[in-house]
């Protein structure tokens, strides 16, 4: 028995002595103290996990809905901005490292529980290849053994991890949509913004009732243009209208430009008229004599019939001033109005309905705006050759701010027609206003005297438009907003003065936006779920293998154990592998040396390939095994070798 463990040990002598050092592999590759941290021991997984995520939130929060510039650069200078197969790469790229990532702590889990099994004689390399077969196995627990358990955990990550692996880059990919945009060129071009002041085109403006119905006119086509899409923008975005900067391409960008302004606040529908309304104000609808609500024309505001006409009450007459040129001072004469207060309170009428004779407006509701409620109409009856008919107004007290405001960015979305970019900034100074001073504008005067016959021609943008039928109160809000900024708009641009201030312009760049297709795009979150589960999965295997057999495994060199996938170098480390090889037609001639499990006596095996297998325990590897070292074994053991032996 004696003579047994001798021959033993020197079998492992000769594997352990390498270029005359002590050389334990057992002891390197097991770590039966301290175990490494979870991060440190699943540093890939981790990665993977939180790759993955950013690669989701990056897409949905930041890239989405974002210009990029068509096609590829031509120059690796400037990188910024991005182009379009830029994007696409890099979005391709990151999934494509970040599956590797996975991938890459798959092989080492594999090979730290392959490590475990073999080194606790827990399990022989057939059981191993049954569990880690890359074929669907069958589901019987004796084909396992004791490690059915594993085999269905196994199973469970491979069906996982699957998906992933082969589909997550074409659903990424295809739930990325590009779209044509605009994007706005690095270099701008300066030109010059208008600002009204004290002109000559002021002092004929004040002369002559046709220069005022030139303003009248140019103001209501401003507003029908820009009313073609006003009613249906999501948000508010002032616009304006300027003139001589119509040559500028549509799409381009601006840098700080002035936009008037008008919030209705709050609009009060009126009951008990006679009490609530100023009697001036009531005047100028009911006493056409009075002439307050029209220039020149026969036919004044109220007595058009086109329901959902509007008009801005005023107490005054709208005519042009009496001038005395060697009079400069005289109130209404040629000085341009001051600054006026933002916050502003106007009544406006609204006719709802026009109706034949032995109607009351107490008693029908509008054909546009539905039932009128409990709200008191206003009756105006008039003549028509032999026709009687009766005007119904409905009469409401507006709470407003007007002014203009200072936007930072612009753009501009048809010809001559800028837009204000609204950033969340410009909303809550639009909504405080703390600082008064810097929204105030000294057009806001003489917009409001002009507004009444810039409405009376907007009668063609009627409540007929879907969005507003039943909804007199947005009616009312955005074709006060409407006439107001056209109005401002034409004024500026005609008492234009020559110290105007300079605009920044970018022209813009062919460019696409990037769109995330929804439904492909959970697609690939719901797989890529399926991975991270996958691992928790592979995780909780290797915990139970490690509490099962009470051995945990440190991979020094993981990385190198993944590329080089050399089992030669699991061998010397492991005490027992039985059961399982099947020597490949490449080994034919290849002598080994075995030592059976319940004998220790040595026999010489040469094997050929014939698709059988071959049965053994504490196998040693044999690799160019000095010639002295074979001298000093025992004499009763045979050592037999042939080139280098590969596994």
């Amino acid at each position: 028995m004696n003579s047994d463990k001798d021959r033993l040990m020197a079998s492992n002598s000769i594997d352990e002595k390498k270029d005359g050092k002590s050389f334990n592999p057992h002891d390197a590759r097991l770590n039966t103290g301290n175990r490494p941290s979870f991060l440190l021991a699943h540093l890939q997984f981790v990665l993977f996990l939180l790759g993955w995520t950013g690669l989701a939130l990056t897409l949905t929060l930041y890239v989405r809905d974002r210009p990029f510039r068509v096609g590829y650069r031509e120059a690796l200078k400037p990188f910024f901005p991005l182009h379009q197969v830029e994007v696409s790469f890099l979005v391709a790229a990151a999934d494509a490292t970040i599956k590797a990532a996975f991938i890459s702590w798959c092989y080492i889990v594999s090979w730290r529980l392959i490590y475990m099994l073999l080194a606790t004689r827990g399990a022989t390399l057939r059981e191993i290849s049954f569990i880690a077969s890359s074929l669907p196995p069958s589901l019987g627990r004796r084909r396992f053994g004791k490690h059915w358990k594993l085999s269905y955990a196994l199973l469970v990550v491979v069906c996982l991890s699957m998906p992933a692996q082969y589909f997550s880059t074409p659903l990424l990919s295809g739930s990325i949509a590009w779209t044509p945009s605009a994007q706005r060129n690095n270099s701008a071009q300066s030109l010059i913004s208008p600002i009204a002041g004290e002109t000559l085109a002021w002092d004929a403006y004040n002369e002559r009732s046709e220069e005022r119905k030139s303003l009248v006119l140019r103001s209501a086509a401003i507003a029908i243009v820009n009313g073609i899409d006003s009613f249906h923008r999501p948000t508010f975005a002032p616009r304006r209208t300027i003139q001589d900067l119509g040559d500028v391409p549509v799409n381009s960008s601006t840098g700080s430009l002035r936009f008037p302004f008008f919030i209705a606040d709050k609009i009060e529908w009126l009951h008990d008229l006679d009490k609530n309304v100023p009697s001036e104000l009531l005047d100028a609808l009911e006493d056409e004599s009075l002439r307050r609500l029209n220039i020149s024309d026969q036919e004044g505001l109220i007595t058009r019939y086109t329901s959902g006409n509007m008009v801005l009450l005023r107490d005054y007459s709208w005519t042009p001033y009496s001038i005395n040129k060697n009079k400069t001072t005289e109130e209404g004469n040629r000085l341009f109005p001051n600054a006026t207060s933002v916050s502003q309170e106007k009544y406006i009428a609204v006719l709802v309905n026009r109706l034949e004779e032995g109607y009351s407006c107490s008693e029908e509701s509008s054909v546009i705006f539905g039932e009128m409620g409990s709200m008191d109409l206003l009756s105006v009856s008039w003549n028509s050759g032999n026709a009687r008919f009766t005007n119904c107004y409905a009469i409401a007290k507006v709470s407003a701010r007007a002014g203009s405001y200072m936007f930072s960015k612009g753009r501009v979305v048809s010809r001559g027609v800028f837009e204000a970019i609204v950033d969340s900034s410009d909303v809550e100074n639009m909504k405080n206003l703390t600082e008064m001073e810097k929204y105030q504008d000294r057009l806001t005067t003489e917009v409001f005297a002009a507004m009444p016959e810039v409405m009376l021609n907007l009668a063609v943008l009627n409540a007929t438009n879907a969005i507003f039928w039943e909804n007199l109160t947005g009616y009312t809000r955005d074709l006060l907003s409407l006439a107001f900024e056209a109005t401002w708009s034409e004024m500026s641009n005609r008492f234009r003065e020559h110290g105007s201030d300079f605009l920044a312009i970018y022209g813009p760049v062919s460019g696409v936006t990037l769109r995330v297709l929804w439904k492909p795009f959970i697609g690939w979150i719901v797989i890529v779920s399926c991975a991270i589960l996958s691992g928790l999965v592979f995780i909780l295997v290797e915990m139970y293998v490690e509490s099962r057999y009470g051995v945990r495994i440190d991979l020094r060199d993981p990385v190198l154990a993944l590329l080089r996938l050399d089992m030669s170098q699991v061998f010397p480390s492991v005490p027992s592998m039985c059961n399982s090889s099947e020597v490949s037609k490449w080994d034919q001639g290849v002598w080994l040396s075995f030592a059976h499990r319940d004998s220790v006596a040595s026999d010489k095996h040469k094997h050929t390939h014939k698709g059988g297998q071959t049965d053994w325990c504490w196998m040693r590897t044999l690799q160019e095994v000095p010639q002295e070292a074979l001298e000093k074994a025992p004499g009763d053991v045979e050592y037999s070798y042939r080139g280098l032996l590969s596994t």
